[in-house]
């Protein structure tokens, strides 16, 4: 849940933190905090699940 909070936090903006990040820099920094604030086994389905979103985006972009 954690890992979920964080990403979304980074690729929306806030009314205090204006900065919006790309879906690759979140996951960057995501991948980053990997065995410090973010459990290592998390951190891997994460990244699964990001891979399988950008393959699903990219196949709907080709249509």
């Amino acid at each position: 849940m954690a890992i979920a909070d964080a990403f979304f936090s980074m690729i929306n903006t806030t009314y205090a933190d204006q900065r919006k990040r790309t879906y690759l820099r979140a996951a960057a920094e995501i991948n980053a905090n990997s065995g410090t604030q973010f459990s290592e086994d998390w951190v891997q389905a994460f990244n699964i699940v990001v891979k399988m979103n950008a393959s699903a985006r990219s196949h709907w972009m080709d249509l």
